[in-house]
């Protein structure tokens, strides 16, 4: 509907970054782990990664965001990093699958000491499907910013 007024009114509108979806996200991950474990008849996702979630959203938010927004910078702006010729391919992609990818690897490295998430495959999974897409995409973006993260570790705003 939306699609057809702005059309009929030759209106276009700049897509949204994926970082939009990270609030509404860690709002989704915080009711997960806040849960009771009897109050749904099969946990969304293991307890021990709605533990290592509990143990970091709430004291984490903002910088939790602001990184996601630090490492969707580097991909966008690839002046922040040393070798400017490597705008990354990733931000010309879809971003509704980057905003999940972001969020987890935000997230290992809020952890403290910084490690993976456990079950990455089902917090992946979760949140793809939170957005409107399959985990194994979300899996892909991640991997692909887990790279990007180790060559421009030095760049990256921790």
């Amino acid at each position: 509907m939306l699609t057809r007024i702005l059309s009929g009114l030759e209106i276009s509108l700049p897509p949204s970054p994926p970082t939009s979806h990270i609030p509404s996200l860690l709002d989704y991950l915080v009711s997960l782990a806040a849960a009771a474990p009897s109050s749904t008849p099969t946990p969304l996702l293991p307890a021990d990664t709605l533990t290592f979630l509990g143990s970091i959203i709430p004291s984490a938010r903002v910088a939790i965001i602001r990184t996601t927004e630090g490492l969707y910078d580097i991909l966008v702006h690839p002046r922040l990093v040393s070798d400017s010729s490597k705008k990354h391919t990733l931000s010309t992609l879809p971003s509704t699958p980057l905003a999940p990818a972001l969020l987890i690897l935000a997230l290992e490295g809020h952890s403290k000491p910084p490690r993976a998430v456990p079950h990455v495959l089902a917090l992946a999974a979760q949140l793809g499907a939170r957005v409107g897409v399959a985990g194994s995409t979300v899996m892909d973006r991640y991997r692909v910013l887990g790279d990007i993260v180790a060559s421009y570790m030095n760049s990256v705003p921790w």
